[in-house]
This record gives C-alpha cells, sequence and structure tokens, in this order.
C-alpha cells in the first residue's frame, strides 16, 4: 500500500547541570539521523527540537513538565542550575492480593511520580506539537491530515 516509514529521535531528558542541559541521549539521536540518511527516509528530529526548546526554558521552567509533582529537594536543586535525582518510590501495592477475589480495578494504578524522563499534560502538549511540527516538515504530504 505505499507505508513510507518515518523516523523519529527520542526526546531529551530534562537534566541539567549549571544551568546546562545534558545531552545524555545524543549518540542515540545520531544513530537514529544516521539510518535515515542510510535509508534514504524523511525524520523528525524531536531530539534537536526537544533539546532547543528545554535549554531555553531552563531546569526550573523544565520540571514543570513532569507528571508529578517534583519534591522539595529536587526543587532547591534546580533553583541553583542542577537537577538532583528524586527519591524512589516505592511500587504501589497490588490489589487484593491476599484475598484472591475478582476485582473491577486495573492490575497496574497509573502513580503520577516526577522524574525528568516522563511527561505530563503540558509537557506531552509541548513535544506532541513538536512532532507534529516535523511530520508537516519531513512528510509535506501528511500536513493536511494533521492537527497542529
Amino acid at each position: 500500500m505505499g507505508a513510507i516509514p518515518i523516523l523519529v529521535t527520542p526526546l531529551t531528558r530534562r537534566i541539567f547541570k549549571e544551568g546546562s542541559l545534558q545531552d545524555t541521549l545524543k549518540p542515540w539521536a545520531d544513530a537514529v539521523r544516521g539510518i535515515a540518511r542510510e535509508l534514504n527516509v524523511p525524520l523528525v528530529d524531536l531530539h534537536a527540537m526537544s533539546v532547543a526548546a528545554v535549554q531555553k526554558m531552563g531546569v526550573e521552567t523544565a520540571l514543570d513538565l513532569s507528571q508529578g509533582e517534583p519534591p522539595p529537594g529536587v526543587v532547591e536543586a534546580a533553583a541553583t542550575g542542577t537537577t538532583i535525582m528524586p527519591p524512589k518510590l516505592e511500587p504501589a501495592p497490588a490489589d487484593n492480593v491476599s484475598t484472591n477475589e475478582p476485582s473491577d480495578a486495573p492490575m497496574g494504578r497509573l502513580r503520577p511520580a516526577f522524574d525528568y524522563t516522563h511527561l505530563g499534560t503540558s509537557g506531552a502538549a509541548l513535544f506532541s506539537a513538536q512532532v507534529t511540527e516535523g511530520l508537516a516538515k519531513a512528510v509535506t504530504e501528511l500536513r493536511s491530515s494533521l492537527i497542529p
């Protein structure tokens, strides 16, 4: 049916040191760029777009892109321009572990947590718009089907 593969580089992690975004996923982004060139397929360089956006917004604003609230220590460190690893969360207890009774609850429960990789609503909106923009440039035939 004429499918066209489109490669997308990885989204940046939001890790800073002394006000500078640490590009921890650059080797993976470079690999995807190389494959796109080698295979001559369209590329959405989400990595480049997200690195530029996150560096511009800075560490404190970038905290707001996560799915969970940053712990106080993380906020204090961000004020200095550097990120620190958030404390680990304990796993959510399983439903009905001891009773063996059926449950309508899903097996896993969403526990919004703070980290520098996963996104909440504002992060998802920002970076999905970047993907849409990249798709419109990489494959112009898709423009009429994309919702900005």
